[in-house]
């Protein structure tokens, strides 16, 4: 019976830059809790009563703060990833003396997966008793995962990433393994893409005929890109049960709401599903949308539209401004009548630029995503699908049509001309 589970949290997060410049990707929220609580969750659901998490060297100390050493019933185990070593299966060697000759329960820790799938995963290793067995989700464009070939319950090929895919099946980075799959995992070489990869420790079990596949029927998310934190925080939200701790008073409020204790909101409208955290202060006269979660010490008012979007702690944006489908990074100012666009004139779906490359979101409706620091002039615009740097200073007026790098101040010139007035 597996008791022992690894959280894998040590990835770079490059993907959701700049809101993940000083942040792990793991602590950005989803419904109120940061992404690695919901994998918390799900192993002390099923039972686990140890659990290491695998972080960034820089990251720790924000991590374990947050969580401590016991979440419910289970006990936390902090390992430190080798920075020179990159990839899943070397964060999985890093927790080898924490697992020893025991099975263990291994997930990422930017996923997002209903915990009775996870739950079907664990019930059929145990009954298998030995080997591996990973979880599969059938996915729209296999040629973005790691893809499995099923045959009856056995995995009979993985491929990464592939040109022409053999099936839908991704795998959806969850794993119930033995000692054997951690001996593999020892003797991994470095992948084309620099890394150690828990693949190439899968696929000589896969050969052998003891590596299993388990193919999810519910949610799954593997959270890389802004639009995939979105549309997470999305589903997360529409299993809110409304909560009111704080402070409420003149407001119309449809739908479900959480109000931390701690939290002011009076004489607004609001939309739920949403989230309002403690020392936040909604109102006179804001507007908070569906989806859109407003953290702690944040300031939203005057006229002030969220929708649909993830505000970082003590982001202000108190008079007239509209932030829509965004990711706002921590201490962002946003100045009177700051607006942030999230609709092409031509309706076409919204491109952002990922590590350099410009991709498609797939949605019609993409803000921005903001690093934290960021301070905006009144009166400026950010077009959909821009990215903001950290520290940057977006001055009056300015349209931002172009990403804007960290620690960068854009102004925009113009020739005043005085003339008298004949009267």
């Amino acid at each position: 019976m597996i008791k022992k589970g690894v959280i894998l949290v040590a990835g770079a997060g490059t993907r959701l830059l700049p809101v993940t410049e000083d942040i792990s990707k793991c602590m950005l929220p989803l419904g109120g809790r940061p992404i690695l609580q919901h994998s918390l969750e799900c192993m002390e659901s099923l039972g686990i009563t140890e659990i290491c998490i695998v972080v960034r060297p820089e990251f720790r100390q924000h991590i374990e703060g947050r969580f401590g050493h016991t979440f419910g019933a289970s006990s936390l185990t902090y390992i430190e990833q080798d920075v020179k070593r990159k990839g899943t299966a070397a964060a999985v060697i890093s927790a080898g003396d924490f697992i020893g000759a025991d099975d263990v329960l291994i997930m990422a820790g930017d996923i997002i997966s209903e915990c009775s799938d996870v739950k079907r995963l664990v019930e059929f290793h145990n009954r298998h008793n030995g080997g591996a067995t990973m979880l599969l989700k059938e996915v729209a464009d296999p040629r973005r995962f790691g893809i499995a070939v099923l045959d009856g319950d056995r995995v009979v090929d993985i491929v990464e990433k592939p040109d022409n895919p053999k099936s839908n099946l991704a795998n959806a980075s969850v794993y119930a393994v033995g000692k054997r799959f951690i001996d593999e995992a020892r003797n991994v070489e470095i992948s084309p893409r620099g890394e150690y990869e828990i693949t190439s420790a899968l696929y000589p079990l896969s050969t052998e005929g003891r590596l299993y596949g388990v193919v999810a029927h519910g949610y799954w998310n593997d959270i890389g890109t802004p639009w995939d934190l979105l549309d997470a925080n999305e589903y997360v939200m529409k299993g809110l049960k409304s909560d009111v701790k704080g402070r409420v008073e003149g407001c119309t409020i449809t739908g479900t709401i959480v109000v931390e204790e701690g939290a002011e909101v009076f004489n607004s409208y609001i939309e739920g599903p949403c989230y309002i955290a403690r020392g936040a202060k909604v109102g006179p006269f804001a507007h908070v949308r569906k989806y859109s979660y407003i953290g702690p010490s944040c300031e939203v008012g005057g006229f002030t539209v969220v929708k649909n979007s993830i505000l970082m702690d003590g982001v202000k944006a108190k008079h007239l401004s509209y932030i829509g489908d965004s990711i706002v990074g921590h201490d962002t100012n946003f100045g009177s009548s700051t607006q942030i666009a999230n609709l092409r004139f031509d309706r076409q779906t919204v491109k952002m630029r990922v590590n350099g490359t410009l991709q498609d979101s797939g949605r019609k409706k993409m803000g921005c995503v903001v690093g934290p620091h960021v301070n905006f002039g009144v009166n400026s615009t950010v077009l959909p699908g821009k990215k903001i740097g950290s520290s940057s200073i977006v001055g009056s007026g300015v349209i931002v049509s172009d990403d804007v790098p960290a620690n960068t101040r854009v102004v925009c010139k113009q020739n005043l001309e005085h003339t008298p007035i004949n009267k």
